[in-house]
């Protein structure tokens, strides 16, 4: 149990580390872009834009991903907080398993090939494969499985 306590602190870690980046990456770009476009009279740093776009949408991976790990996802917890508590854990078991299923057809059956295509195809102005951005949705879906599985294993049904 230590072991995967271990083990998902790292996630943890990774996951955070990886939201400071690409926040600070976006922002970063972002006001890079508007300031030249302002102090330069018009000039446009097409780069900037394509990296925010890029930024976000692995900020919106990892993000969903820390976020799901503390429970601060989207739910409805006034209807399911009525529920006794037998009930409530049963339904919290049937719906991680839910989650886990649907991750592993969408993101990992679906998302590997997705992130494989991108290995044929670069970005417009950024000169990098497709691949390096799409690769995140199977990673995303790996890691919000393993977050499943461990809360699972820790039976954290109050979290």
């Amino acid at each position: 149990m230590e072991l995967i306590r271990k083990f998902e602190k790292g996630l943890v870690t990774f996951e955070k580390t990886m939201v400071f980046v690409f926040t600070i990456t976006m922002l970063a770009s972002m006001s890079l872009g508007i300031a030249a476009r302002y102090l330069f009279h018009g000039i446009s740093l097409t780069w900037t834009e394509e990296l925010s776009v890029i930024s976000f949408v692995l900020l919106s991976f990892y993000g969903a991903a820390y976020a799901y790990y503390h429970g601060k996802h989207l739910g409805i917890d006034n209807l399911v907080h009525k529920l006794n508590r037998k009930t409530y854990i049963r339904l919290w078991y049937v719906k991680k398993i839910i989650i886990i299923l649907f991750l592993m057809l969408v993101m990992l059956r679906y998302g590997i090939p997705v992130a494989l295509g991108g290995l044929e195809d670069t970005y417009s102005v950024i000169p990098i494969q497709r691949f390096y951005v799409q690769i995140n949705i199977p990673i995303f879906g790996l890691l919000v499985i393993l977050h499943s599985v461990f809360s699972m294993i820790r039976k954290d049904y109050d979290k």
